[in-house]
């Protein structure tokens, strides 16, 4: 019983795991959309901006990007990163 447990509790991670990586990944593509595709990097560079920190609450941020043709770069890199991880998660799921 409690092997069966884990084996529920594994997947139900899995799915919320899932379910981040999606809405991440749509609210990265949002941001670009809302720009439009005829977005330079010589508008305005406050349009979109990316800050890393260290996950700590109240925490200093790290770093900060506004560059858009950087932000873009790395939103479009990280939306693969993404679906890659999710087809991942997905066949964890099926294989149960």
């Amino acid at each position: 019983m409690n092997e069966r447990i884990d084996k529920l509790n594994k997947q139900g991670g899995l799915i919320a795991n899932r379910e981040k990586f999606k809405y991440s990944k749509e609210k990265f593509q949002g941001a670009i959309s809302d720009l439009g595709t005829d977005y330079n990097d010589s508008s305005d560079q406050e349009a979109l901006r990316v800050q890393l920190n260290n996950g700590r609450y109240n925490s200093d941020k790290v770093l900060t990007v506004s560059n858009t043709l950087i932000v873009r770069g790395f939103i479009e890199f990280i939306s693969v990163k993404i679906d890659a991880r999710i087809i991942e998660v997905e066949a964890e799921i099926l294989k149960g």
